[in-house]
């Protein structure tokens, strides 16, 4: 998490995007510092992630899920956060491990 190829990626996301992800003790936290929000993806969510990390379980599957787990009425964030998410963990930022 602490490597400079890492930290250079957030960087630039947050430069292009206003968005970046971290990893924190209980889960990881999302930014969106264009809309003024921070979800905290807590440790229920993480194990969603690692279904999908492993491949089972489908994007669309993991809006529901989150929209079911933290009652979001806005459902473009939690497509924005699942995307956000899904490429990350691309990128390497959020390992599917158990």
């Amino acid at each position: 998490m602490h490597s400079e190829s890492i930290t250079r990626f957030l960087e630039r996301k947050v430069v292009l995007t206003g968005k970046y992800i971290t990893q924190v003790p209980d889960g990881y936290i999302y930014v969106d510092n264009t809309r003024g929000l921070i979800v905290v993806v807590n440790a229920i969510a993480h194990k969603i992630l690692q279904l999908l990390g492993h491949g089972e379980m489908c994007v669309n599957d993991l809006i529901l899920a989150f929209q079911d787990q933290y009652h979001f009425q806005d459902k473009q964030l939690v497509v924005d956060i699942v995307k956000f998410l899904e490429e990350a963990g691309r990128c390497g930022i959020v390992r599917f491990t158990d």
